[in-house]
């Protein structure tokens, strides 16, 4: 698993997640929140036919950050339990950042239990020097 993403690459993050609702009852207007650090730009879904859920995910910035809205289901029946892959690039990297951070959360429309905890993805940033000499 990686947790770094180097200064001056191509760095492309295929986030995976699991979402499963464990209640009793169906969770309505289930969607899942990504929010992704200002040196992120969201490239698409990772498509694994058969493993994979097939999800419609939205994408919005919001100040210095970028929003990603992904349904779940209407409802997220009892039980359902759902992977899915993101696709982002880090085009943005500076040196004066020595982490990224990508923050999952799970929320619905139902009165109780109405959002998850926030997962938190965390990477560091790093240099990688490729030198080569020649006598």
């Amino acid at each position: 698993e990686q947790n770094h993403v180097y200064l001056g690459d191509k760095n492309s993050l295929n986030l995976t997640f699991h979402a499963q609702n464990v209640g009793e009852g169906g969770a309505y207007e289930a969607e899942l929140r990504v929010t992704a650090p200002p040196e992120a730009e969201y490239s698409g879904l990772v498509r694994h036919p058969g493993n994979f859920s097939s999800l419609s995910c939205d994408y919005f910035a919001v100040n210095q950050s970028r929003l990603l809205v992904c349904d779940l289901g209407n409802p997220m029946k009892a039980g359902a339990s759902l992977w899915g892959g993101l696709r982002f690039t880090v085009p943005h990297l500076r040196d004066t950042k020595k982490t990224i951070q990508f923050d999952f959360q799970i929320l619905s429309k139902n009165l109780n239990n109405s959002q998850s905890d926030v997962v938190s993805f965390r990477l560091s940033v790093e240099a990688q020097a490729q030198v080569s000499l020649n006598g």
